[in-house]
């Protein structure tokens, strides 16, 4: 039972980190998205995505 659980955890492993850098993702996307929104006209924002 408990190697089950572990093959189970271990397939899923890989999905948990893509899902968890698409999130990283979109969040600094929006956030760059909102400073950029306030912002005022002129002003550069460097965005420090990878």
């Amino acid at each position: 039972m408990k190697l089950t659980v572990l093959a189970l955890a271990a397939a899923h492993l890989p999905l948990l980190v893509v899902a968890c850098q698409d999130h990283v993702r979109y969040a600094r996307d929006l956030h760059a998205r909102q400073a950029s929104s306030a912002a005022p006209s002129g002003s550069t924002v460097v965005s420090s995505a990878a």
